[in-house]
């Protein structure tokens, strides 16, 4: 007596759907040492936000050779 044909395919699904999940959680899992590369306060965020305007902001450094065109 055989497994009617659909059944078979439910499980594939959900053994792909389980491995999908464990390949998600594993890739989470595995920073450096619990870190927090990335990951920033709204207050750090905004900080860092502001740095980076202002050095935008800022004239570039005045380089000396920059009207000297030999090589």
């Amino acid at each position: 007596m055989r497994m009617p044909r659909r059944q078979n395919r439910t499980h594939v699904y959900l053994l792909l759907l389980a491995v999908t999940i464990a390949a998600i959680v594993a890739y989470h899992l595995t920073g450096k040492d619990g870190s927090r590369e990335g990951v920033y306060s709204h207050k750090e965020y905004m900080q860092l936000v502001e740095e980076s305007r202002a050095r935008r902001m800022q004239p570039p450094p005045a380089d000396e050779s920059a009207g000297d065109t030999r090589h």
